[in-house]
Formats: structure tokens, sequence, C-alpha cells
């Protein structure tokens, strides 16, 4: 992102809360102790801009890159729960509580801050609050995993991975018990009865290949996920990486370390499906 076309992002949006929504604009110079009117907004210390932007509930990435949703704006202004609807079209198979997941996992790894500029910056402000049975699309994950690879790097992005599959297989262990005895049985057990209801949703699963100690799982997304991202624009690679590091905790469950995990196809990279290889072996205690 250039700095000149940043700056002129940042000027542009001033102008439009001073616009649109004035008094919320005078009230957010106050409380930082700035008097009207100010010319060139940009020129202001970052973090005098990014205390401001907090006051309409938008981080300065956001701002920079020139997506703000003015309407979920207004409506968070008047205390309403809002997201915006880019996360409401196409297909509609992921569950808002995944991405609040994903929040509290990034929260757990890096800060409460950190977490709450991941909010800003996708504008779900108030979601953690809402209980509805309302459905997204997987849009949302893909900005959340988007941001994080941006500032953070793709080891984050894995580990959010880790953490999602811990939560996710620690609810069935003790259903499993007695009933895994090797790496094909739990492979089945996920394929069985986890992945129809989280991942399975967006992503149509095969179990390739399973041995005492490896596994080939690959798949693609359903037609309709696919339609979505393209009409957005969006080539989904951070959500590999996630699923990379969901996948690498499987063997786990079992008492495995996993020693490797490699991606044999990648969507991102123009083939037809996304298939990994996880190699691991018994962890041998100390």
């Amino acid at each position: 992102m250039e700095l000149l076309q940043a700056r002129d992002r940042i000027e542009q949006f001033f102008e439009e809360i001073q616009t649109s929504f004035e008094g919320h604009y005078k009230d957010a110079l106050h409380s930082c102790g700035i008097e009207t009117p100010v010319h060139g907004h940009s020129n202001l210390p970052a973090s005098t801009i990014m205390n401001i932007l907090n006051c309409f509930n938008v981080s300065l990435y956001k701002v920079a890159k020139g997506d703000v949703d003015y309407e979920v704006m207004e409506k968070q202004l008047r205390g309403e729960q809002a997201i915006p609807s880019r996360y409401f079209e196409g297909a509609l198979y992921s569950l808002k509580s995944t991405p609040v997941n994903i929040i509290n996992c990034i929260s757990n790894s890096l800060s409460r801050d950190a977490a709450n500029e991941v909010v800003k910056t996708v504008q779900i402000k108030g979601i953690e609050a809402q209980e509805s049975d309302e459905n997204v699309n997987l849009i949302l994950l893909h900005d959340i995993c988007d941001y994080l690879q941006t500032f953070y790097g793709k080891d984050l992005v894995a580990s959010i991975g880790a953490q999602k599959a811990q939560q996710t297989i620690g609810q069935k262990v003790d259903k499993w018990r007695g009933k895994i005895k090797c790496l094909k049985t739990l492979m089945e057990l996920f394929i069985d009865e986890v992945y129809p209801k989280t991942v399975g949703q967006n992503f149509n699963w095969k179990l390739q290949s399973v041995d005492e100690n490896s596994f080939v799982i690959g798949g693609a997304p359903r037609p309709e996920v696919e339609r979505t991202f393209k009409n957005a624009g969006l080539v989904p690679r951070s959500l590999e990486v996630l699923r990379k590091g969901y996948l690498q905790t499987l063997p786990s469950v079992i008492g495995h370390r996993t020693l490797a995990i490699h991606q044999i196809s990648s969507i991102s990279h123009g083939e037809k499906s996304d298939t990994y290889k996880i190699v691991s072996a018994v962890q041998k205690p100390f």
C-alpha cells in the first residue's frame, strides 16, 4: 500500500465522517484534546488518529485500504449490532461462533488489544454478544486470517488453526475414548463425526490414504463457496494456512507428534484441490 494513497484515503475518511457524523466527529476530536477545524488529518500523530478511529469502531488499516463500510458504522454508532453485508452474500455455511472463537484465540496468542484491532478491521464489533443461529460466509474468516498473515505471518495463522482443532476435537475425545486405536481410526471418526459439522460445510474433503504414521487428505470448496470468493475477487491463501495448522494437530489426539506436513496441491496456486500429507510418530516420553 503506497503511503500517498493511504494518506489520501485517510483524508477521504475524515471528510466523510465530518459530513455524515458531524456530532460524533467533534466528540471524538474533543476526547483526544483536539480543537476543530483540523487541516490535514493525516498529519496528526498515528496514535492520535487511531484514538479517533476507536470512536468509530474501525482500524487505521481499514481506513488506509479505503474499504470502510459506512452503513455498518452508522448502525454501530446508534448502538445497533451490525456487520458488513459482504459477509452475508453467497454461500452462508459458516457459523458466527467460528470467527468469535478465532478472535478469542488471537486474544490468547497475542493480546486483547490485538484481537480488538482485528475486530475493528472487519467491523464486527458486538458480534460476540449476538445470540443468533444466523450464518455468514467464509469471507469473514478469510479477512481475519488475511489480516493476521499480513501483520504477524503464516506461523501465527497456522497456530490459530491448531488451537481451533484442539477446541473442536477436545469436545469429542471423551466420547471417542476406547474407539481410537490408531491414526486410521482417528481419521475415520474425524471424517464421520467432526468434518460434516465443521470444515465440511464449506469444503468437500476426502481422506485419500492413511497408514500407521501418516495420512493424506484433500478437498476443494463447494461450488457455491468457490463462486462467492470469485465474485469477491479473493484468493483464499490464508485459509489454506489455517487448515494446515488445523490438520497438523489431529495426530496429537492419539499421542502422536507431527513430524512434517506437506501441502501437495494448492487452489490458490491454480490447482483444483488443497491436498495435505501429515507424517507423525508416537510421542516418546522424556
